[in-house]
């Protein structure tokens, strides 16, 4: 008696609501709610009443276990969330479709909340968990799309790569390229409303109240920043432009914004952002911005220089601005801080992204006011350039190098096709100064190697591209790039052998060097003209003609000469092959030369034979004879090679080689007094012959022959 009446016992897993819950309840229907987010009547956002009971209208009804799963997400412990949503990604894969239907809107609601959770794994298997829920809902995800797709397309730009790529690959699974225009353009008002809200909303407030350490509160800031910025990049380049009236009126609150243009000195995920959006804004039209808002974002591109992560999105911003603005340069206050900042870019060695530096290059060039090309500009241009390739960051990554020596041919070749006076001098003398850096590189034999096949691939594009329009135009100014162009490699070489000195290590690497540049240049013509072959059946369609200007990778060997089947001049093949091979000849006789001189016939010629077997030929020969002072090759082996032969110094087996390659241009008399002459050679000098000519095709040759049944080679 008197006693307190017993209450009732609470349902398990308090999937009923207490009378309090029931009470919140009701205060908040006083308001409009939509997944989670009060409005008044003003439609501006206001966090409910009682954030952890918001939802409990939309959970009532809901299958027990999902409502569980989301009754644990509204936990501070991250493990817990994550473990939840791990749960609910299991409930969906294996339960019954209507059940996951049902729990669509209470989704909707935490979706939103979960994609900026300041746990990466939390994150990540929101993003899982969404996946699965909108593939198990297709068609009937539309009633909630409104609420989800804002945060969706944010969520691409995660910085947690995991989580980005779940989210991509749910949106490109859910909607086809095809698909997706008509669904931001359905959604395109709450997308719109979402980022403004993100970027020059509330969000900083109502971080601060979540998140109490001010070092995790910033990054978090930082985080739904730059993934909306980007989410707005997105959303410029997909929303269809018959929207392009309303986007705009839609913008004008965001450019009107200060806070807005105080992004772009943010840190450096934030600026990254802010430029790539502002590109995306120039790109989308640019004519809308005004004469005031493109001044000043030209001015914020020019502005300080941008560390590596921020520099790409910077100068492919500024390339969108020259491009759709065409006055851009009328906004341009301080021309000369322009050229500025690209040398400076290029001096550091770009950004480290060799591939976008190559992309942007040439636009950018193309785009540059009149006035500020000069020849003054090009050679500060192009020596940027080598600057920046000799940077340890450039040299020590295979595909970064051979990027910015893609690039150096590329700028090259257009300024080769301008009309200024100067265009025959500066690319000349630029490619003088790449032959001399590259050949001279002290890298180790790998990186040296790989810089001097690159770059003679890229030179061999180079010059059949002016050969090509030599041929077509009949121009003078492409004769005498092709001119100079063997001249520069002639006068390279003979001066890098006039300064070389009697190290026998250093002539070897120098000769190497030498023949790796000129049977490189040899082989890689070739080689292009055989990639333009194909198989072709009678029922194919025509193929696109193969563009030849395009800039190579170095080629492996492949046979030398022009194909007879071409024509009598395909591509000017016929006045390559002579410009090479009379380089090739006069970098053999040049070494050869400085190798008597200096008595190391042994240190030269060892490495010399691969290129006089590589450019084998009458007029090689003849001009090694002439070089030092003989009327034939006969006259060279008595009065020259012979001597050589029976002095310790200068005798080698390599020495031997070189005779008998001059034999095949002997006559048999001349081969037979030759083979005479080797009776008074020292003995392990007569092992070398004898080996020599037991080799083919030495072996099919008579005079070989005798000799080898003689006495001197029977002894």
């Amino acid at each position: 008696m008197g006693g307190k009446s017993k209450q009732s016992q609470r349902t398990k897993n308090n999937a009923k609501p207490s009378s309090s819950s029931r009470s919140a309840e009701l205060l908040n229907s006083g308001l409009k709610l939509d997944a989670g987010v009060i409005t008044l009547g003003s439609g501006k956002s206001l966090p409910p009443l009682f954030p952890t009971l918001a939802t409990a209208n939309l959970e009532q009804g809901l299958n027990p276990e999902f409502q569980i799963c989301f009754k644990k997400l509204t936990k501070k412990d991250p493990v817990t969330r994550a473990k939840a949503l791990q749960d609910l990604c299991e409930l969906v894969n294996n339960g019954d479709v209507e059940d996951v239907v049902a729990a669509l809107p209470s989704w909707a609601h935490y979706y939103r909340i979960l994609t900026t959770d300041i746990d990466r794994k939390v994150r990540e298997m929101t993003q899982v968990c969404h996946g699965a829920v909108v593939g198990a809902c297709g068609r009937r995800t539309a009633p909630v799309l409104r609420a989800l797709l804002p945060a969706w397309l944010a969520a691409q730009h995660d910085d947690h790569a995991p989580a980005q790529s779940h989210a991509r690959n749910a949106l490109a699974k859910t909607f086809p390229d095809t698909k997706l225009p008509e669904v931001i353009s359905f959604c395109k008002a709450e997308v719109m409303a979402h980022l403004l809200d993100n970027l020059i909303g509330n969000t900083g407030a109502v971080i601060s109240k979540r998140i109490q350490n001010a070092e995790e509160r910033e990054l978090q800031m930082n985080r739904i920043i730059t993934s909306s910025l980007q989410g707005l990049q997105y959303f410029l380049a997909h929303l269809p432009a018959a929207h392009d009236d309303w986007l705009w009126a839609q913008l004008e609150p965001l450019l009107q914004a200060p806070a807005f243009w105080k992004l772009a000195g943010g840190a450096s995920p934030v600026r990254a952002a802010w430029f790539a959006c502002a590109g995306q804004l120039a790109a989308r039209g640019a004519g809308r911005l005004g004469a005031g808002r493109a001044r000043h974002l030209l001015q914020l591109l020019l502005g300080a220089r941008a560390a590596p992560p921020v520099a790409a999105q910077q100068w492919a911003a500024l390339l969108q601005l020259m491009h759709h603005v065409p006055e851009w340069h009328v906004y341009l206050d301080d021309k000369e801080l322009l050229v500025k900042r690209l040398l400076a870019m290029l001096e550091n060695g770009g950004w480290g992204d060799g591939r976008q530096l190559s992309n942007t290059l040439l636009p950018l060039l193309a785009h540059l006011p009149q006035d500020l090309i000069t020849k003054e500009f090009y050679e500060a241009f192009f020596n940027a350039i080598f600057t920046g390739l000799e940077k340890k960051s450039v040299l020590n990554s295979k595909s970064e190098r051979q990027l910015w020596i893609t690039s150096l041919s590329e700028c090259l070749r257009y300024l080769s096709i301008q009309q200024y006076d100067y265009v025959l001098e500066i690319t000349t003398n630029v490619h003088r100064t790449w032959l001399t850096r590259v050949l001279a590189t002290p890298q180790d034999a790998q990186t040296r190697s790989n810089l001097i096949k690159y770059s003679a691939g890229c030179m061999t594009s180079l010059v059949k591209y002016w050969l090509k329009q030599s041929n077509e135009h009949k121009s003078e100014k492409y004769d005498q790039l092709v001119r100079n162009f063997w001249q520069n490699i002639g006068s390279t070489i003979s001066a890098q052998i006039d300064k070389s000195g009697s190290d026998v290590i250093e002539i070897g690497q120098l000769i190497e060097g030498h023949i790796l540049l000129l049977q490189t240049l040899k082989t890689s013509f070739s080689q292009e003209a055989k990639k333009q072959l194909n198989i072709k059946f009678d029922d194919d369609e025509p193929s696109a003609p193969c563009d030849s200007s395009a800039v190579p990778a170095p080629s492996p060997p492949a046979a030398a000469g022009p194909d007879p089947a071409a024509g009598p001049d395909p591509g000017g093949a016929a006045r390559y092959w002579h410009g090479l091979r009379g380089v090739a000849t006069g970098a053999a006789a040049a070494h050869l030369a400085a190798g008597a001189a200096r008595r190391l016939a042994p240190a030269v010629l060892a490495p010399l034979v691969s290129l006089l077997v590589a450019f084998d030929s009458e007029d090689l020969f003849l001009a090694l004879s002439r070089q030092l002072g003989q009327p034939s090759v006969s006259a060279l082996y008595h009065n020259v090679l012979r001597g050589w032969l029976a002095q310790d110094d200068m005798r080698c087996e390599a020495l031997v080689d070189v005779i008998f390659l001059m034999t095949e241009y002997m006559t048999e008399p001349e081969q037979d007094a030759m083979f005479d002459t080797f009776q008074q050679l020292a003995p392990g000098a007569v092992e070398w012959c004898v080996s020599a000519c037991l080799r083919h095709p030495m072996m099919a040759r008579p005079g070989a022959r005798r000799w080898l049944g003689g006495p001197v080679a029977g002894a």
